[in-house]
């Protein structure tokens, strides 16, 4: 299944462009991604990268793992096992869920929805309102190659009305406005054919 069909059934309440640009900036699509805070970044897959990511929780580390880097100090609130956390599904829904709670944490402030955005991203990071900003990684993220999509998501503030289109005249009763020709014929009632 296509990483954008995932999040959009995994993630239904968060945008999939706002998903998609956290995963690519978080794990560039690897559902195995593991990355040791303080430590290596580490490229294994199946059981192999489980029992090393296993090994550096053990040892003390904080441990990023899968589509959206859930943090390993996330597991106990957010219900996970270690391997349920390299599920992509189970993976993108707790990052939408971490994302979410990010993004109410500022509801009744006077911030804008961007800025609400950007303070949630900011903590999903760092867990800290400003540091995501201050390090960079709010903007890698609004900034994360997406273009292996043929067609951009449509950026509804961009909207505009085609140019030297005349809209077609029809009787205000035609509410489909086909039941009319040029010519001024009408269809008949039988079969849709144009009567001549």
């Amino acid at each position: 299944m296509p990483l954008l069909e995932i999040i959009a059934a995994c993630a239904p309440l968060v945008h999939p462009q706002t998903m998609l640009h956290i995963v690519e900036t978080e794990s560039a699509g690897n559902p195995w991604a593991i990355h040791v805070n303080d430590g290596p970044r580490i490229n294994e897959s199946g059981q192999k990268a489980i029992a090393l990511a296993r090994k550096f929780i053990r040892a003390g580390y904080s441990v990023d793992v899968g589509l959206a880097q859930i943090n390993s100090n996330n597991f106990e609130p957010l219900d996970l096992t270690l391997e349920q956390a390299f599920e992509p599904c189970t993976n993108i829904s707790a990052g939408a869920q971490v994302l979410r709670n990010n993004y109410y944490r500022a509801e009744g402030t006077k911030l804008s929805q961007n800025e609400r955005l950007d303070e949630a991203l900011s903590y999903y990071n760092t867990g800290d309102a400003t540091a995501g900003l201050e390090n960079g990684y709010v903007a890698r993220v609004r900034s994360a190659d997406i273009s292996q999509y043929d067609v951009p998501a449509l950026d509804a503030n961009s909207v505009e009305t085609p140019k030297n289109v005349e809209p077609k005249q029809v009787p205000r009763w035609d509410i489909f406005g086909d039941l009319s020709n040029k010519q001024g014929r009408w269809l008949t009632a039988g079969e849709g054919k144009r009567a001549d």
